[in-house]
C-alpha cells in the first residue's frame, strides 16, 4: 500500500491539532508530503507498532516534517513493541529543541528522538535532522536480541541536544557511518550491557 502525495511541498498534513499517523500494519510505503505542526514535546509524526507487537517492511522517503518532538518512533523500551526492516531515507526532520545551554542542560528535549526504531534490519539513510534530543537512535529493547542489523549512514545531522546516536542495548552487527553530525552532546552512546555511555 502506497500512500504518496504528489510532491514534497505540494502536499501538507496539518498537525496543528497534534495529529499523527498510527502505523500497525506491514508492507506501507510513506512518500513526498509535508507535515508541520504539534510541536509539543514528544508529538510524533509516525508511530510505528501502535497496537501491536510489531510490524515489518515500512518505508518512509521523501517526507518534511516541521516543529515536531518526533519524527519517527517506535516505542520498544518495557512495551516491548518493535519495528523491523524499516526504511526511512531522503527526508528532512526538523524538531523542536534549539542549541542551546537551557536545552543541553535539562532533560526536556532529551526523549525527543528524531529517528527512533527498535528492532532488526532498519535503515536510516540521506535524511536531515536538526532540533531533536537523540536524532538517531536504535535503543531501548527488553529483549537482548532484538536490536541487530541497524545502519544510519550519510545523514546531516545538526544540534542533538542529547546523543548524535544512540545504540543502547544493540547487540550486534549494528554501525553508522559517513554521517555528519554538528552541535551535540555525545557523538554517540552505545551499551548493550547498561545503556549508558561509553
Amino acid at each position: 500500500i502506497y500512500i504518496r502525495g504528489a510532491n514534497r511541498t505540494g502536499t501538507l498534513l496539518d498537525a496543528t491539532s497534534g495529529a499523527q499517523i498510527l502505523v500497525s500494519g506491514d508492507h506501507l510505503v510513506f512518500e513526498d508530503f509535508s507535515f508541520e505542526g504539534g510541536g509539543a514535546n514528544g508529538q510524533r509524526v509516525f508511530v510505528l507498532s501502535s497496537n501491536r507487537e510489531s510490524v515489518s517492511d515500512i518505508t518512509i522517503r521523501g517526507i518534511r516534517s516541521k516543529n515536531t518532538g518526533r519524527a519517527v518512533h517506535t516505542a520498544g523500551g518495557t512495551s516491548g513493541s518493535n519495528a523491523h526492516n524499516i526504511l526511512v531515507y531522503n527526508n528532512e526532520f526538523l524538531g523542536v529543541a534549539h542549541w542551546n545551554a537551557e536545552s543541553i542542560s535539562t532533560s526536556t528535549y532529551w526523549s525527543n528522538d528524531g529517528v527512533r526504531l527498535v528492532g532488526t534490519g532498519n535503515c536510516v539513510w540521506n535524511n536531515t535532522l536538526q532540533g531533536f534530543g537523540d536524532s538517531i537512535t536504535f535503543a531501548h529493547s527488553v529483549d537482548d536480541s532484538t536490536i541487530k542489523a541497524c545502519y544510519a549512514y550519510r545523514n546531516f545531522i545538526r544540534n542533538s541536544v542529547d546523543d548524535c546516536f544512540e545504540f543502547d542495548y544493540a547487540v550486534r552487527n549494528c554501525a553508522a557511518y559517513d554521517n555528519y553530525c554538528e552541535n551535540n552532546r555525545p557523538f554517540m552512546s552505545m551499551d548493550p550491557v547498561r545503556g549508558g555511555h561509553v
